[in-house]
């Protein structure tokens, strides 16, 4: 789904690269700040997105935002990508009015679907600007949400993240690794046994150090 959803992705990107935006396509922004300040007009009746990466600024802006669209009672869930929630994240998340909402999952994609029925994209750079595009083609639409559903079936309730109990924010790869890491297992031997490189192995290792404190 994730592949799918890319190469379609990238060939509405190099349609509006000259500008000339296709049927089905508009501009949200030009610069970050354009695209937030788009973003917070719209009212949508559900809202579902994939956020690969974010930090407690990005939060903390949308804050009044989130909290009237929850007064107005808009049906929402938001997915996150745990390793790409930078510096006080986890805690900013933990006294959001999206928690509830929020659920954790591998998302490598960014993307936010409208009322199913339009899609927020990342667009092409202009002038090193990064952009965003609405998008409400329905194949675009279509490929979008079997990219979310596909994350939905795998993630894990961020409350449940967030209670005395950490490990729902680690994979089942890197479960392996504690208890291996407990048995004073060498990284070496770690990988030779789950089958993956040494660097691998250490990067499971920052993403538990970062998780477990």
């Amino acid at each position: 789904a994730t592949r799918e959803f890319i190469a379609i992705e990238e060939d509405v990107r190099q349609r509006c690269s000259s500008g000339q935006l296709p049927a089905g396509v508009r501009w949200v922004g030009r610069t970050v700040g354009q695209v937030r300040t788009q973003l917070m007009t719209l009212r949508p009746r559900v809202m579902e997105s994939l956020v690969p990466m974010t930090t407690s600024g990005v939060l903390e802006q949308f804050d009044d935002y989130d909290r009237h669209l929850i007064d107005e009672g808009t049906e929402r869930l938001d997915l996150y990508n745990p390793d790409g929630m930078w510096g006080d994240v986890a805690q900013v998340l933990a006294s959001s009015p999206i928690l509830p909402y929020a659920r954790f999952a591998n998302v490598t994609v960014q993307i936010r679907i409208y009322d199913r029925r339009a899609v927020v994209i990342e667009g092409p750079r202009v002038d090193d600007e990064r952009t965003a595009l609405m998008v409400s083609r329905s194949d675009v639409v279509e490929a979008a949400r079997d990219l979310f559903l596909t994350a939905v079936a795998t993630s894990v309730p961020a409350e449940a993240a967030m209670s005395d109990d950490p490990r729902p924010w680690l994979t089942v790869r890197q479960r392996q690794v504690v208890a291996m890491l407990t048995a004073d297992r060498h990284d070496d031997e770690i990988a030779q046994e789950l089958g993956v490189s040494v660097r691998t192995v250490r990067s499971d290792i920052e993403v538990v150090r970062r998780v477990l404190g």
